[in-house]
């Protein structure tokens, strides 16, 4: 359900007539970026479902060493993907127009909305 919240929320901005590209940045977008982080409820409920299991399978194969590997990776990996998707962002506001932007949003919306059809097909 929350694929599809978010896909029509996503939808739903593109379509309203005050709906602008252009945001004030925040005056400390890390700091942002850490609230966001800790106070998203869905941190939690990630570590305690598909997090404990990377972590049981860790030590089950590596013992506490294991814990290690699968932190170094995964921070990581989130920074990895952070810093491509900033980057991405960064470049592609002065490539896409507004109107482009609108058909990506719309596109990446209807990938959620596949993904949320997927996940209800498999439960």
């Amino acid at each position: 359900i929350g694929l599809f919240g978010f896909a029509g929320l996503q939808i739903k901005s593109i379509l309203s007539k005050n709906f602008r590209t252009k945001r004030n940045p925040s005056k400390n977008p890390f700091l942002a970026g850490i609230f966001l982080s800790a106070l998203n409820p869905f941190f939690l409920i990630w570590w305690l479902t598909i997090g404990i299991i990377l972590i049981t399978e860790s030590i089950e194969l590596w013992g506490i060493t294991g814990i290690l590997i699968l932190f170094f990776f995964h921070i990581w990996m989130d920074y990895v993907w952070l810093f491509s998707i900033a980057g991405l962002a960064s470049k592609a506001k002065n490539i896409l127009s507004t109107n482009n932007y609108k058909i990506l949003i719309f596109g990446l919306s209807m990938v959620l909305v596949y993904f949320g059809i997927d996940f209800l097909l498999q439960i």
